[in-house]
């Protein structure tokens, strides 16, 4: 089974306008800069923050299409830790609680 893309033809030409063309390249690793293989969650959401802050370093930071990058990330984002909770629950690996904020 394939990875899903992580965004469609227009959201790449966001990406890349933000994020570079190695962002664009297709899937949830790449738009996270991740290179494809399993992470643990907390991998997944440094990768995150660290995409969220080359957005926010951008000269259209405040824009509806930054906002719309934004909402990609998380999206991959969210599906990645997704994979990574249900690896560990197959394993036999007890989830962490996450700490509130």
């Amino acid at each position: 089974m394939s990875e899903p893309q992580a965004n469609s033809g227009g959201e790449q030409g966001l990406v890349e306008r933000f994020l570079g063309r190695d962002a664009a390249a297709g899937g949830l690793h790449a738009l996270l800069g991740l290179p494809p293989r399993a992470h643990d969650q907390d991998t997944v959401v440094r990768a995150l923050e660290r995409q969220l802050t080359k957005v926010d370093a951008h000269p259209q930071s405040r824009t509806p299409e930054a906002d719309e990058v934004r909402l990609a990330l998380h999206a991959a984002a969210a599906q990645l830790v997704h994979q990574a909770a249900h690896r560990e629950r197959a394993a036999g690996v007890r989830p962490r609680k996450q700490a509130a904020t």
